[in-house]
This record gives structure tokens, sequence and C-alpha cells, in this order.
């Protein structure tokens, strides 16, 4: 695996590292399960590996992506992440702080989590069973209500200054338009909480936060539109990856079946690129930015490439 696809942020700061440097990642696991029940059922997901054999290339993985704040999503429970998180700091990766959301998506049983070298100044927010939006169903014309099964929140300690976190996995893609609608009520959900804390920040006192993950939708879509609050007069969320190529700036192929050779092969010219994972980043977040890079990752370890962006929040002093 390498990192392959890197930019550099136009004010890229030189000179001495700062305890205030700090990076933050998003990996989707592609099913992160462990093999006791109640969910053995989605092992196959991973073919034949075994659970340590699923471990040893998630950590090495991670390893490669390197960051101090890492957004993982797919993963089962807190069992798994902490025999991650063993395993990397076998290897030299220490993540210290772990938070595993309590997802509430009863079909899949997948969850979200964040690792982390920074402890949380609060409790975080591990579920929102109580967050509901109504949207249309597509095919009947009937309401609907979205939930938010994979959404947790963490405000960590970065050397004295205050970083939130909302790490996410939004509704699949599967479901043509009634899953979009259902994604774009998501976001309104998810908006509506980031705004609140970017909306409290200035140049006295700026609010640092992003939106991290699987967000299961590609750049400038009505989705990412939305959840950037490009409409509603706030505070804007930047896209951190717009400095890569256009070409490069995928981190998920898709083929449709349609397309798809007799082996389940897919044509070169059937490939559609996409980027459905995200690093979005407040105003004063953003300005921070030096860098950001999208890592390759081994598609038998997962089928998303990783986002990796570095902060120095020293550049708002």
């Amino acid at each position: 695996m390498k990192r392959v696809f890197c930019a550099a942020a136009a004010l890229a700061l030189c000179g001495t590292a700062s305890a205030q440097e700090f990076s933050i990642g998003t990996f989707n696991t592609y099913w992160a399960f462990d093999d006791q029940a109640p969910h053995l059922n989605w092992r196959d997901r991973r073919g034949d590996e075994t659970y340590q054999e699923t471990l040893e290339e998630l950590a090495d993985t991670i390893l490669e992506i390197d960051t101090d704040i890492l957004a993982l999503q797919e993963v089962e429970n807190e069992r798994v992440v902490n025999d991650l998180a063993d395993l990397l700091r076998q290897k030299g990766l220490h993540y210290p702080h772990l938070y595993v959301g309590e997802g509430l998506d009863p079909f899949t049983g997948q969850n979200v989590a964040v690792m982390s070298k920074y402890p949380a100044i609060i409790k975080p927010v591990l579920r929102y069973p109580y967050a509901l939006e109504e949207y249309q169903d597509d095919r009947t014309g009937a309401p609907r209500i979205a939930a938010l099964p994979k959404l947790m929140r963490v405000d960590l300690d970065v050397e004295g200054k205050i970083v939130t976190i909302f790490a996410a996995h939004l509704k699949s893609q599967r479901g043509g338009e009634t899953a979009e609608e259902e994604r774009l009520a998501q976001t309104r959900m998810v908006r509506q909480m980031a705004r609140a804390v970017a909306e409290k920040g200035d140049s006295r006192s700026p609010s640092y936060v992003a939106i991290v993950g699987d967000l299961n939708d590609d750049v400038n879509t009505p989705t990412l539109r939305s959840l950037r609050g490009l409409h509603d007069g706030s505070y804007d969320f930047q896209q951190t990856t717009r400095s890569i190529a256009e070409s490069e700036r995928y981190t998920h192929i898709y083929c449709p079946w349609s397309q798809r050779s007799a082996d389940g092969s897919c044509p070169a010219e059937a490939e559609e690129r996409e980027q459905l994972d995200h690093v979005l980043a407040s105003y004063f977040l953003d300005q921070a930015m030096t860098s950001v890079e999208i890592i390759r990752v081994n598609k038998d370890v997962s089928d998303h490439d990783a986002v990796k962006v570095e902060f120095n929040l020293t550049r708002d002093e």
C-alpha cells in the first residue's frame, strides 16, 4: 500500500513542529466484526479470514494511515476496537483513548468509533436515539422517519484546544432515490448539531469542528452541500480534499452489476469513481489545515480508501 495522492494546502506551514500540530483521518474498515455472537452472519463478508487475520490486516493499514485522531466505520463493538488498539500498540502506534458508538442499527450491527491520542474533555455522545427527521418514500409517496444509528460526538483536548469530532456513517446508496432522501434527512440533523458548535467560535476564541466518516455521497452532491451548510446562511464546512486533483479525488470505485464481466471483474470503462469518505472542517479548523491526502488501501482489506488531513492550530494565534 502506498500514499500516492497528496496535496499540500496553499499556505502549508514551514518550520519547527508544534505540539498543536495534529491529524484527523477516516477509514471504513469493511465489516470489522469479531468471531462471537450475535453478528456472526456478517463474518463471511471478509471471506475466509479469521478474526485475528482481520485485525492484522486492519492494523497494518492503520499504521500506514498514521493519524492522531482516526474515525472508523463498520466496526462491531468495543471488543473489536480494543483488540485492534492492543495490536496497534504492539506494532508501535498507541491510541490511549478509544470511543465506540452505541449503534442503533438492528440490521447490520455496525458501529462507528474514534481512536485518539488525545482525551475527551467531557463524556462523549455515543448515540442519538431521539434524532429523527421525516422524509418521503420515493416509491410510495408516504412519509418515513430517518434516524442516526451510526453517529457519535467526541470533544477532544488537543494540547489545550478543543476539537469536536462528529463521526458518522450515513445511509448507503442502496435503495436509489428513497435512500438519497433518507440520507438528506440525516444530513439535516447532523448539520444542525455541527452548526451549533461551529457558531460558538469567533476570531478571539475559534471553534474547531470536523464532520468525519463514510458519508456515502460524492463531492457537490445534494447530500454534501446540505451537510456543509451551503443553503442555510451559517458557517460553511469546507471540503478538505479540494486541493487534490479531481481525477484522483476518490475513495471508492463502484461497478454496476449490469457492467460486470462473467467472473465478476469490472471493465475499466465501467468504473465509477467517487469520494464517499470525507473530513469536513469548520471555518477555523480549515484555516489551520496544512496538508491532505487520500491513502490508497489494499482492496483485500477494504473497498474504501482512507483520508488524512493535517492541521496546525498555532496558525490562529
